[in-house]
């Protein structure tokens, strides 16, 4: 019997294991950014102020659900259609002030523009957050 419990887990390591070894290769990584560039990146996000989201809007169909940005990463945030985002500003302002946030997100359906502002009404969304 063990002679045959053997022999059953010697097949079955054989059909894991590669017929020819010499074929795997390993992934290449992808190319690394030097450290002077990856400084001076991460110091031109730190040092820049964020720029300004545009949430004003006349009527509804002026609003959209866009990723804002938190201290967590994604949030998404009812703004202007035609605003830009600058959710990797957000995060590297959090970062250089040590802050971190709650995660987590509103759950956002649809916009509304209440008193010239965009607003998010909450419920599920099937659109994605784009800037």
């Amino acid at each position: 019997m063990r002679f045959l419990l053997i022999a059953c887990l010697l097949m079955l390591v054989a059909c894991v294991a590669p017929q020819n070894a010499s074929d795997i290769k390993a992934a290449v990584p992808p190319p690394k950014m030097a450290v002077e560039e990856k400084m001076a990146v991460e110091e031109k996000l730190v040092n820049s102020k964020p720029a300004e989201v545009n949430f004003s809007c006349k009527t509804s169909s002026d609003c959209k659900i866009k990723d804002v940005g938190s201290c967590c990463g994604y949030r998404p945030a009812c703004v202007n259609k035609d605003s830009k985002t600058y959710p990797e500003q957000v995060k590297a302002e959090c970062s250089n002030k040590g802050m971190a946030g709650i995660c987590g997100f509103p759950s956002i359906g649809s916009c509304t523009c209440t008193n010239n502002r965009c607003e998010g009404v909450a419920g599920s969304s099937g659109e994605e957050a784009t800037q």
